[in-house]
């Protein structure tokens, strides 16, 4: 297994859509959001290259399913980085 390691701008990101999905859609559905990304986080340590490989070499951007998210995160050995996260909205 892989470790994952959350930067503090991807933690920061999540703590903001998680506080605007409590704000506009109550607590149950922000405590979904957090077990979305607890999954991932597991996903990402069982199988890291689920993503798909950007621009940069090692770089992947995971596209999550049933929230409007992409999860950017780099591979450094048997660490898994995650830098941020991104609304799909926003992607270039």
């Amino acid at each position: 297994m892989y470790k994952v390691t959350w930067r503090k701008p991807a933690l920061d990101d999540v703590a903001k859509i998680v506080t605007y999905t409590k704000i506009e859609w109550g607590i149950a559905q922000a405590d979904k959001i957090v077990d979305i990304f607890e999954q991932t986080t597991r996903f990402l340590s069982e199988s890291p290259k689920i993503g798909k490989r950007v621009r940069r070499k090692n770089v992947y951007a995971l596209v999550l399913s049933k929230v409007p998210f992409v999860v950017v995160y780099e591979m450094k050995g048997q660490d898994v980085i995650v830098n941020k996260v991104i609304h799909m909205s926003k992607r270039r």
